[in-house]
């Protein structure tokens, strides 16, 4: 792997405002770091990197899972509002499974 320096575009924050992403900065820092990028081989990819992500992947969709099955995995262990329900599930019916 290889460390490459950058120069942050100038455009940036605008660019990502455009496309609605407008937290892209907090309490005047920036969200992201353009200051450099990484270079990685094919094998280090195929090696190292792809595995690990489709795992973690599939982990995050387990998450999702228990959260959508549970209003306690959702709202309290995740210290969500309880607003966050009407927001994300259904108003009828909650997606629960059996």
């Amino acid at each position: 792997m290889q460390r490459l320096p950058l120069t942050e575009r100038e455009d940036w924050r605008a660019t990502a405002a455009e496309h609605g992403f407008d937290f892209h900065t907090f309490d005047g820092d920036p969200y992201w770091d353009e200051s450099a990028c990484y270079r990685f081989s094919l094998a280090q990819i195929e090696d190292h990197l792809e595995n690990p992500a489709t795992e973690l992947e599939q982990l995050c969709f387990e998450v999702v899972e228990r959260a959508i099955a549970d209003d306690e995995v959702l709202l309290k262990r995740n210290c969500s509002p309880p607003w966050v329900m009407s927001v994300t599930l259904p108003p009828a019916g909650r997606y629960r499974q059996g």
